[in-house]
């Protein structure tokens, strides 16, 4: 599936949270948008990684509910592909292996 058609049955709108935040603030973040992963900016607003449910459920289930309390910074992905509508395609559209999100920001509005 092309990223446009994406876009154009999910929006572009796109959750961003710092690393700071909890891993049960983020829980909460997901439940409240009815989201499946959030981006976690920097305080420049530069991408830091990405934080998915299958994150929070194998943090959990490695390491009991008290993961809950600790950063998310711990636990989010730090390899982030992103790429420019305006741009191209930079194989972002496919995924990333392993991952079942990418986020993809339009950086001509």
């Amino acid at each position: 599936m092309h990223v446009a058609a994406i876009l154009k049955v999910k929006g572009r709108n796109v959750v961003t949270t710092t690393a700071s935040r909890s891993l049960l603030d983020v829980a909460k973040m997901l439940e409240q948008h009815d989201i499946g992963c959030i981006v976690i900016e920097e305080d420049d607003g530069q991408v830091a990684g990405i934080v998915s449910e299958r994150d929070l459920v194998r943090a959990i289930g490695q390491s009991g509910p008290k993961v809950l309390k600790e950063p998310v910074s711990v636990y989010m992905t730090k390899t982030v592909v992103t790429s420019c509508m305006a741009g191209g395609p930079s194989g972002a559209e496919e995924g990333q292996e392993g991952r079942s999100a990418v986020p993809r920001r339009d950086r001509t509005s």
